[in-house]
């Protein structure tokens, strides 16, 4: 399983959302391999910024070897 975190500030938030993602998803779904990637590019500042549609769908493209859409993008 591979996961893209999109956090809202990379800089402050990757040392401490990385290992938590990971344990919830081996631990609470059983999922031996995992593969947990946290967006970097673009630095996301405030939570309005990483809810923005256009930003996510930015992210979504720049990362597509990361991750599986689970349906296309218009």
């Amino acid at each position: 399983m591979r996961v893209l975190v999109i956090p809202e500030d990379f800089y402050n938030d990757q040392h401490v959302l990385k290992p938590i993602i990971t344990t919830m998803l081996k631990k609470g779904l059983r999922q031996s391999k995992v593969k947990v990637g946290v967006c970097q590019k673009p630095r996301l500042r405030g939570v309005s910024e990483a809810l923005e549609w256009e930003n996510i769908r930015s992210i979504i493209q720049d990362y597509q070897g990361m991750i599986r859409p689970v349906r296309k993008l218009r």
